[in-house]
């Protein structure tokens, strides 16, 4: 990818302000910006005292050999007891971690005790695989519970390389998901994408894209198509440009707002809609279903 594609999807102008009941229960205020600049230092030690360390540090910052910087010199924490550990440690263990909901709808809320017996399971799993301290591991999996259940050492290096279902295979390229979508919103006539990888016979995966476009811009003709597709190839590569856009009403989406991209994959495919019953709107599969025949691929 080159660095002007990266400068093109780095590119937003967007703001979403946090609404107010965050903001007064945040941990961190806008008062934080003078205390920091009145003792920089002094201002980081005082939020390190929050974190539990294994060994309390020696020096804040050594700064002996520029450029080179050592912080909290000596001290040895360990990430995933911070996060996990220490609130079970605290009486919190029945407090929910996360709240998830899956893509058919299903729904799991795991406790910080829950989660600290799921992260024990899989550090036990990892021993037993012959995994020790200093070691690296990577583990690629769906955006499930456990995913974030610490693939931990016990230096509590955490590794998330993405889901699953956000990489397309075409034609031996591995092609992200987010990237085909950001391009495709980078265009003045779209408001909102979702993008799926397809069955295709000569590419592995075809691109399949389903935009809503901006209320000013109706135009849903083939020439519209053709635009969008050069848009995203400009931006990403050849490679990346979608083997069929379909302009859309709405995009299924659950009462939570996540885009169903199972229901979108079925309908790239041309199989039997999956179950909608957690639709916030099922009529919009009808509507799109509808949109098939005139939503012609690239020739």
């Amino acid at each position: 990818m080159t660095e002007q594609t990266l400068s093109n999807l780095l590119h937003e102008s967007r703001r979403f302000p946090p609404p107010p009941e965050l903001t007064a229960n945040a941990n961190v205020r806008a008062d934080v910006y003078a205390e920091a600049e009145a003792g920089r230092l002094a201002f980081l030690e005082r939020q390190a005292h929050r974190l539990n360390w294994a060994a309390p540090w020696d020096q804040v910052l050594d700064w002996s050999s520029p450029p080179f910087a050592r912080w909290f010199v000596g001290g040895k924490l360990n990430t995933a007891v911070n996060c996990l550990d220490r609130h079970v440690a605290a009486g919190r263990g029945d407090k929910v971690a996360y709240y998830w909901e899956g893509e058919p709808g299903d729904t799991r809320v795991i406790t910080y005790a829950d989660l600290k017996d799921m992260v024990c399971r899989a550090a036990n799993a990892l021993t037993e695989l012959g995994v020790r301290k200093g070691n690296r591991v990577a583990i690629y999996m769906p955006m499930i519970p456990e995913t974030v259940v610490a693939k931990k050492d016990e230096d509590g290096d955490i590794w998330l390389l993405g889901r699953v279902d956000d990489v397309m295979l075409v034609s031996g390229h591995n092609i992200s998901t987010t990237e085909v979508e950001s391009a495709l919103v980078s265009s003045p006539k779209v408001a909102e994408a979702a993008v799926v990888g397809a069955a295709d016979p000569v590419t592995g995966q075809g691109i399949v894209a389903f935009v809503i476009l901006r209320g000013d811009n109706p135009d849903e003709s083939v020439d519209l198509g053709a635009e969008l597709r050069q848009h995203v190839a400009s931006v990403l590569g050849p490679i990346a440009r979608p083997r069929q856009i379909m302009v859309v009403p709405e995009l299924p989406k659950t009462r939570s707002g996540k885009i169903m991209r199972r229901l979108l994959r079925d309908i790239a495919d041309n199989r039997q809609l999956g179950d909608v019953t957690t639709l916030t709107d099922s009529t919009v599969m009808d509507l799109i279903k509808a949109k098939l025949p005139t939503a012609k691929p690239e020739e």
